[in-house]
């Protein structure tokens, strides 16, 4: 499920478009229990966080000048929030509860429902315009190996439902181009 909800894509799809069952290990059952979302959260702290949204906040906010403080990352609230109960963290699939809970009378509701902005770059414009010559090359043409349903995808593209069809083709791009150099060595 964790997979699921970081990649965006469903396990049968990922196993459609890599052409072979996938054996995913199920962490369903860790939600459920204090030790599981802890876990899911601890890995979130040390690798997502540090290794990309406070690497791009830090280089978004030296191209401006800035220097940025992330209060909420001080390690005794972080230890505080970790000795909370996982019901306070997470309120079935609500988030941040104890905090929305704490300041629900004091910031607006449409700043505490507001959903996430994140630091997503314009992949839709990128790989329809500029990149679209990459993009029929590296995804859609790309006969160095066979390690991707071809089907699949052209069927991604032909539905256009999912939300994030730009991303699986970026990632799909990215790979084909590392194959491309160091695999086949062109």
């Amino acid at each position: 499920m964790y997979e699921v909800l970081i990649e965006k894509m469903s396990r049968y799809d990922i196993s459609r478009l890599l052409r072979r069952k996938i054996n995913f290990t199920d962490t369903t059952s860790l939600v459920y229990n204090r030790e599981g979302i802890t876990a899911l959260q601890e890995y979130d702290l040390m690798h997502y966080l540090e290794g990309d949204i406070l690497t791009k906040v830090d280089r978004a906010a030296m191209a401006q000048s800035l220097e940025t403080r992330p209060p909420f990352l001080d390690h005794n609230f972080i230890q505080l929030c970790f000795s909370l109960d996982p019901n306070f963290r997470m309120h079935g699939s609500h988030g941040k509860w104890i905090f929305k809970e704490v300041f629900k009378n004091i910031l607006p509701r449409e700043i505490l429902r507001r959903k996430k902005m994140g630091f997503a770059i314009p992949l839709k414009e990128y790989l329809t315009k500029e990149l679209s010559d990459f993009v029929d090359k590296y995804v859609f043409n790309y006969d160095k190996h066979d390690l991707f349903d071809r089907q699949f995808i052209q069927d991604l593209y032909n539905k256009k439902d999912l939300v994030n069809i730009y991303r699986i083709y970026w990632n799909i791009m990215m790979f084909n181009m590392w194959h491309e150099r160091w695999m086949v060595g062109n």
